[in-house]
């Protein structure tokens, strides 16, 4: 009977632990399973956040890459906008300088005319196509054969010393300096001896003081003093050299030569009156 307990009880606890060790083999499966699944899950996981890694590093690369591709058109924008303002000033510029010189040439032409007029002087004949170094071509006529028609002739200029001075007065007068210079001058060549000389040479004097050449004027001026010592225009000379250092701003000898105006032969003078007002 207790043998029969005995053998009972051994049946039951090696069936209870065949139970317990089928159990745990089973959990132990179950947990291997579910960690393979675990393993398997973050390794999907990590190769997800990898995809997703690479596609955000993309992206930012694609953003950035953007941003400076804007930012140089940006760039080379502003930049040709600049060239732009810069080649419309440099046109405005030559265009104004085109002005200028085609104005300078059209008053410097102008001006020769008049003095070749008022000297009687012909102008040369235009340079032939052969001068200039040009090949004529068949059937065109030479630029000399073509003839070209001349301008009316200017009255011929005076011979004589006064009517000079009065015709170079005349062109003071009228603001024409240069004009009046040309006659002054081709009067002191030919009319050395002439009792005006003292005048002309004031007046030549005064065709550059006109033009605003103080220096000039005034070494002009004193040849008048130097060549005419007793004339009144000698007295008025001095006068006009003190303007001349007035323009120049040296007052001391601006004073100095307004003075002389005044003293001397000089100090009755037409020109003393003036010069006392400048003292």
């Amino acid at each position: 009977m207790w043998l029969f307990l005995a053998l009972g009880c051994a049946l039951m606890n090696g069936g209870a632990n065949r139970a317990l060790h089928a159990a745990y083999s089973a959990a132990t499966l179950r947990i291997v399973q579910t960690e393979a699944a675990i393993a398997d899950y973050e390794s999907r996981i990590g190769q997800l956040e990898e995809t997703i890694r690479a596609q955000g590093i993309s992206q930012a690369d694609k953003l950035e890459n953007l941003d400076q591709v804007v930012a140089e058109m940006a760039r080379l924008r502003g930049n040709l906008e600049v060239l732009h303002f810069q080649v419309n000033e440099v046109k405005r510029t030559v265009d104004s300088a085109q002005v200028g010189q085609e104005r300078r040439m059209m008053h410097a032409e102008a001006r020769l005319r008049q003095v070749e007029g008022f000297l009687n002087l012909r102008p040369p004949p235009p340079p032939s196509d052969a001068e200039l170094g040009l090949a004529i071509g068949l059937g065109e006529t030479p630029a000399e054969a073509v003839g070209t028609p001349l301008e009316p002739a200017a009255p011929p200029l005076p011979s004589t010393a006064p009517e000079r001075l009065a015709l170079a007065r005349g062109h003071l007068t009228e603001g024409r300096p240069a004009v009046a210079r040309a006659i002054l001058l081709k009067t002191v060549e030919e009319n050395a001896g002439a009792s005006e000389m003292d005048e002309v040479r004031y007046r030549l004097a005064e065709s550059w003081f006109d033009e605003g050449n103080w220096k000039t004027a005034g070494s002009k001026f004193q040849t008048v003093i130097d060549n005419h010592p007793k004339s009144d225009w000698a007295c008025w000379a001095q006068y006009r050299m003190g303007e001349c250092f007035e323009h120049l701003n040296n007052a001391d000898g601006a004073s100095l030569f307004f003075l002389g105006a005044t003293e001397g032969r000089c100090a009755k003078s037409a020109a003393a009156k003036e010069a006392r007002k400048k003292l």
